[in-house]
């Protein structure tokens, strides 16, 4: 009787384990899995114009742009149509998933003071550094007045060489390799507004 107890009691502890530890310790690496970029753009294609990233960036539709998703992603692939137009390299974190790359973007911005809602900066102020991928970046902001251009370069004498993250394409395109990101955004009201992010 005594042994049919204590296998009981293990048989409930361990329910608990799974019920209330493994089960959110699961849910989290599903969502870590999850491709926010893709799970954007399904939702876009079927009327929803607006997505929320879970780092509390807005993708929604402006005056010029009606499908933002889609507008981001145009720097995914080369074009044949444009003269000038930089794309993302395959196989690299922003081209797999452009959404989460742009919300770790956003977290080491958060993680090193850089305040997107400042109107004090004008052209090139050299905001701080971040770290993407192991690799220490420059932040460089340019606002005129409605919108931020950050502009993330590599720092100079860098005893490693930084990742080639994107290519110079179009029509008159010189196919260069490209280093830095360019992130376009907006800040209305509590909402920070995503335009773009393509190589540069």
């Amino acid at each position: 009787m005594y042994a049919i107890k204590r296998i009981f009691i293990l048989y409930l502890y361990l329910l608990y384990v799974y019920a209330y530890q493994a089960q959110p310790i699961l849910a989290m690496h599903q969502q870590s899995g999850r491709n926010l970029t893709e799970e954007a753009r399904t939702l876009e294609d079927s009327g929803d114009i607006r997505y929320t990233s879970p780092a509390g960036l807005v993708y929604t539709k402006s005056k010029r742009v009606k499908i933002r998703i889609a507008h981001i992603q145009v720097h995914l692939n080369d074009s044949t149509i444009k003269p000038v137009h930089t794309f993302f390299k395959t196989g690299t974190a922003v081209h797999n998933d452009i959404i989460r790359f742009i919300d770790e973007i956003f977290n080491e911005f958060q993680n090193n003071n850089i305040d997107v809602s400042s109107q004090d900066r004008t052209e090139d102020a050299d905001v701080g550094n971040i770290t993407l991928g192991g690799n220490l970046y420059q932040v460089i902001d340019n606002y005129n007045g409605n919108e931020h251009t950050y502009t993330i370069i590599p720092l100079a004498n860098q005893a490693t060489p930084y990742p080639i993250i994107g290519t110079n394409g179009g029509t008159h395109g010189d196919g260069g390799n490209l280093y830095g990101y360019c992130l376009k955004l907006a800040v209305k009201g509590s909402d920070i507004l995503i335009n773009t992010l393509f190589p540069c």
